[in-house]
């Protein structure tokens, strides 16, 4: 009898042991996922900010350069509609 009882609590030991082993071993995965998920937020929120930025930057030097072309047009329909009215200015003279 007192050999069961022996051999039932190491049994019982045993398996204790075991689970407190895969206990264990799921919480380092666990601690794993939780970094690489922690890592490739970072990375994504890195990448996402490079991109913003460069898109920022294209969008700025679109404004400037449709700003000038805009000026340059506006200088250019002076000119011309200057240069009309003096023209038929001397017309009428």
């Amino acid at each position: 009898m007192t050999n069961t009882r022996d051999e039932n609590k190491i049994q019982s030991n045993n398996i204790k042991d075991e689970t407190e082993k895969l206990s264990d071993a799921q919480k380092q995965q666990l601690d794993n996922i939780t970094s690489d998920v922690s890592d490739k937020t970072n990375k994504f929120n890195e990448n996402i900010n490079k991109y913003q930025k460069t898109s920022k930057e294209i969008i700025e030097k679109s404004i400037d350069t449709t700003s000038n072309y805009q000026k340059q047009a506006i200088n250019t329909f002076q000119s011309i509609t200057n240069t009309f009215v003096e023209l038929q200015k001397k017309n009428l003279m």
